[in-house]
């Protein structure tokens, strides 16, 4: 009995300590000061332009040049794309002509390098 009693008085302590928190953490008066204190607080710290530089990375790695030729470049990049779809067993999944060579006959020449990689690897 005495066993019992004291689990039930470290139960009633546990309890009243859970709402006296609950309650003094949702004081309003108190949430206000806090806010308050987090405002201030970060008031004088410098917050760099994010977006600002998202764009800057975004439009240089769009722009970013194939350093390989364009038939070799397709040529790897098909192949590449072969072994992926090979051993995912999806058939032409990635398959993908499409690069960022800056001229129409760069970008035929990478085609045409694609195709015939895909089409060896396969």
């Amino acid at each position: 009995m005495k066993h019992e009693l004291s689990i039930f008085v470290l139960f009633l302590i546990a309890v009243v300590t859970v709402i006296a928190l609950k309650i003094e953490s949702t004081d309003p008066a108190q949430a206000d000061t806090a806010i308050e204190h987090d405002l201030s607080s970060s008031a004088g710290n410098a917050m760099p332009d994010t977006i600002q530089t998202l764009e800057n990375i975004e439009t240089e790695n769009c722009q970013a040049k194939d350093s390989r030729a364009a038939y070799e470049a397709g040529y790897e990049d098909g192949r590449a794309a072969a072994a992926y779809d090979r051993a995912a067993h999806t058939p032409r999944a990635s398959y993908d002509e499409n690069s960022v060579f800056p001229t129409l006959r760069e970008r035929a020449r990478y085609a045409e390098g694609y195709k015939r990689g895909y089409n060896e690897a396969i």
